[in-house]
C-alpha cells in the first residue's frame, strides 16, 4: 500500500478502507475477501469515493461511476447509461448516485425497498446511505428518506424509525446515514439585525435582505415613551414579523 500523494478523501467499508489522493488515484487496504481492495487497473481522475459492506464506488471527474468488490446483489452493476453524476453513496448492499439535474439513481439490493427512489424526487443536493435505508437532502433544506425503518419496531432488528424524518425538520445543510439511524446538520435560524447607519438612517437585515429606512419625525409618537410599530420583512420567500419601537425626544 502506498499512501504518499496527499490524501483528500476517505471512506470505510465493513472490513476495509479507501483513501482518495490529491492526484485522483485511490488506495485501498484491509479485508479483500470480495476483491474490495483490488483497485481497478488504470482508475484515475477520481473526485469522490464511497464504500459499502464489501463494495466500493468511485466518481470520476467526467461524471461517470466505477464500482468493484462484492456484487452478490448487483451493487457494482453501474447502470450503463449513468452519466452526469455529482455525488455517490454506498449502503450495505446498494449504491446511489446523485445526478446534476437533482435526481437520484439507485441499484443493488432491494430487500427493504432501498433502491425504490421515491417518485418525483428532484431538487436533491446531497445523498447519504445507511445499511438498508437512504437519505436525500433537497435544495429547500428538507429531507426525504426511504428503505428500512419507515416504522419503529425494534423487535424485528431492522426498523428503528431511521426513515421517519422528524416532522418540521428544515434548514438542513448536511446529512449522514448510520446502520439504523440518520443524522441531519441544521443551520441556525436567521436572525434579524438592526443597525443605526447615521443620525437618521437605520438598516434592517434578515439575513441576506438589507433595507434602509430614513427616520421621519412623527408627531403621533409619545414623548420619551416607547411606541411599538409592527410590520414584516421578507427574505428569500419567507416573511418574518417584526416590531420596531420608537419614541420622540424633546431637544
Amino acid at each position: 500500500m502506498e499512501l504518499t500523494r496527499y490524501p483528500v478523501g476517505i471512506a470505510a467499508g465493513y472490513y476495509h478502507s479507501l483513501a482518495l489522493q490529491f492526484d485522483g488515484t485511490v488506495v485501498a487496504w484491509g479485508n479483500n475477501a470480495y476483491g474490495q481492495t483490488n483497485i481497478p487497473s488504470g482508475l484515475s481522475n477520481v473526485v469522490a469515493i464511497a464504500s459499502g459492506y464489501g463494495h466500493n464506488l468511485a466518481l470520476r471527474s467526467d461524471g461517470t461511476v466505477i464500482a468493484w468488490g462484492y456484487n452478490g446483489n448487483g451493487q457494482t452493476n453501474v447502470p450503463a447509461d449513468l452519466t452526469n453524476v455529482t455525488a455517490i453513496a454506498a449502503g450495505f448492499y446498494d449504491s446511489l448516485a446523485l445526478k446534476s439535474d437533482g435526481t437520484v439513481v439507485a441499484w443493488g439490493d432491494n430487500s427493504y425497498a432501498e433502491i425504490n427512489v421515491p417518485a418525483g424526487l428532484k431538487g436533491v443536493t446531497a445523498i447519504a446511505a445507511g445499511d438498508f435505508h437512504n437519505l436525500a437532502l433537497k435544495s429547500d433544506g428538507t429531507i426525504v428518506a426511504w428503505g428500512a425503518g419507515t416504522t419503529y419496531n425494534p423487535g424485528d432488528s431492522i426498523d428503528y424509525g431511521q426513515s421517519i424524518v422528524p416532522p418540521g425538520l428544515s434548514n438542513v445543510v448536511a446529512i449522514a446515514g448510520g446502520g439504523y439511524h440518520s443524522l441531519a446538520l441544521v443551520r441556525p435560524a436567521p436572525s434579524l439585525t438592526i443597525k443605526l447607519v447615521n443620525s437618521n438612517t437605520v438598516t434592517i437585515s434578515w439575513p441576506s435582505l438589507s433595507t434602509s429606512y430614513v427616520l421621519q419625525e412623527n408627531s403621533n409618537l409619545a414623548t420619551d415613551t416607547w411606541t411599538n410599530f409592527t410590520g414584516t420583512i421578507k427574505d428569500t420567500g419567507t416573511t418574518k414579523s417584526i416590531t420596531i419601537r420608537a419614541f420622540q425626544q424633546k431637544l
